[in-house]
């Protein structure tokens, strides 16, 4: 969520994801959302967060496995 906070422009939505997290909901629906913002959040995480987790995940044994992860994640994202 927090890569989508960072991301995205629209204040509100920034908003209600913060409540996800802040929360410990941990998923959001694209249907919960209009057409405009499902399709930026869909955009978003398939062509940015495997980049991101690359870039800024630490180091370590894991990291493989949760990249690996997010890319099966963002390749399953459909608006």
């Amino acid at each position: 969520m927090e890569f989508l906070i960072d991301r995205l422009e629209d204040e509100v939505v920034k908003l209600r994801l913060q409540v996800i997290v802040d929360n410990k909901l941990g998923s959001l629906s694209l249907s919960d959302f209009d057409e405009p913002t499902s399709r930026s959040i869909t955009e978003r995480l398939r062509k940015g967060l495997v980049a991101a987790a690359l870039r800024d995940l630490p180091a370590g044994d894991r990291k493989n496995e949760a990249v690996e992860q997010l890319v099966t994640l963002a390749e399953q994202v459909r608006f």
